[in-house]
């Protein structure tokens, strides 16, 4: 539905360029939390509807990409699947969601174990197009800037298609930071950000600073659980559907989306 709803939007002239399929989003619509419980296959049959019904390219959430020699397998299966990219985040142990931060236990991976986990990915792939994107975690989780651009040197090294630079600041200082430094060694590299919690920053400010991808990850999930909770409120409420109406998609283009499709 949210492909769709992007695929109309380019219609009027504004365009998305591809979409995300985000851990957190999957896990929050199985009512289950975002800490890699469902499988890979699971994740991958909620991408084949999306990737039916668009043309643009999609990138996954891969978490932590699982052991090293399991790595392999899950970027063939995406591979397979369609998916033109998967972030995979160099943390260990139990996943937690990123934006937790130091409020529960989370810890980066060895640089060289995680360097080889991107050597192994590499080395499975065959369509030479897909991507391999690097997820730095270090300033989530307070390590030093220094540190964090040395991880990012290395997972280049290490053939890594792209760098992910996350943050939960509550504004762009940080990544901006990262991308002026990065860019002075990597020009060429393209770089991802993820403006969850520094959303007030525009789209022209982020490419300004050397971002190649922004992904807007988990807002279609927001808007419609809020949308739901709003309507079943109002049904329960007021015994009719008057009143919940106003935060609903006209029927007759819900109708005759599905004639479209059907």
């Amino acid at each position: 539905m949210a492909a769709l709803l992007a695929e109309e939007a380019a219609d009027r002239g504004s365009e998305f360029d591809g979409f995300w399929s985000s851990s957190l989003s999957d896990s929050t619509l199985q009512g289950m939390p975002d800490m890699e419980i469902l499988s890979v296959s699971e994740r991958i049959d909620t991408v084949r509807p999306i990737l039916a019904v668009t043309d643009k390219p999609l990138i996954m959430d891969g978490d932590t990409g699982g052991h090293n020699h399991h790595f392999a397998h899950i970027v063939r299966k995406m591979e397979r699947a369609g998916v033109a990219a998967v972030i995979v985040e160099d943390k260990t142990g139990v996943k937690r969601n990123s934006l937790l931060g130091t409020h529960v236990p989370q810890q980066l991976a060895d640089p060289e174990e995680f360097g080889a986990k991107i050597r192994q990915g590499k080395r499975a792939q065959r369509d030479s197009a897909f991507m391999i994107i690097a997820r730095l975690e270090g300033l989530v989780l307070d390590s030093p800037m220094r540190d964090v651009l040395e991880r990012a040197d290395s997972y280049v090294e290490a053939g890594a298609d792209s760098i992910m630079i996350h943050s939960r600041a509550a504004d762009s200082g940080q990544v901006v930071a990262f991308a002026k430094d990065f860019r002075g060694k990597h020009p060429d590299v393209p770089l991802v950000c993820v403006p969850t919690t520094y959303g007030d920053t525009p789209l022209s400010e982020l490419e300004a600073a050397g971002f190649s991808v922004v992904i807007y990850a988990n807002h279609m999930l927001r808007a419609s659980a809020k949308a739901m909770k709003e309507v079943a409120k109002a049904i329960l409420e007021d015994g009719t559907t008057t009143r919940a109406e106003t935060h609903c998609l006209d029927l007759q283009l819900v109708l005759n989306n599905a004639d479209v499709n059907g």
